[in-house]
């Protein structure tokens, strides 16, 4: 008698063991999808912030570069966002400035766009979100530009997402 009454104890504590079990996995899990969720949306935040400020202040390297000498894409040269060098990033493969501007698997897109946000003709590159991108991160810089031979604002724009 005493061995049915420990064997149903013991079916009910495995049981009990088991649905505990099964809910601590469906929750850790979800938390785990959710941790890394945040490091990519981290890591994408880092990227297009690092990407915008080296485009602003940085000449690039070589100082002088064009689409065939670029180790470092910038596009800052005399307090103006020199519209010639973004001319030499649209000669770049699309894949080739990817890996120049360290984006790893994710996408970009850059664009100059005058003070009422439209972007200036011919000033965009590479590839824009659409509605399957899962996590996209757009940041802008003020910067100056020469167009036409005018001095005028602008607002340099870059895009990363997956």
């Amino acid at each position: 008698m005493k061995a049915e009454i420990f064997s149903s104890d013991f079916v009910l504590g495995l049981s009990l063991f088991l649905i505990g079990l099964v809910i601590f996995e469906v929750f850790y899990g979800s938390l785990h999808a959710e941790i890394n969720d945040y490091k990519i949306r981290d890591d994408i935040q880092a990227k297009v912030n690092s990407i915008a400020d080296v485009l602003v202040t940085s000449t690039g390297f070589p100082e002088y570069w064009n689409n065939d000498s670029v180790k470092v894409i910038g596009f800052f040269s005399d307090g103006l966002i020199n519209l010639t060098k973004f001319e030499e990033l649209q000669k770049i493969e699309y894949y080739t400035a990817k890996r120049i501007m360290g984006v790893g698997g994710y996408e970009i897109y850059i664009d100059i766009r005058n003070k009422t946000d439209d972007i200036i003709d011919g000033y965009s590159y590479g590839i824009e979100e659409d509605e399957s991108s899962s996590q996209v991160f757009y940041v802008k810089r003020l910067c100056l530009v020469d167009f036409n031979g005018n001095t005028t604002k602008a607002i340099l724009n870059v895009g990363v997402w997956i």
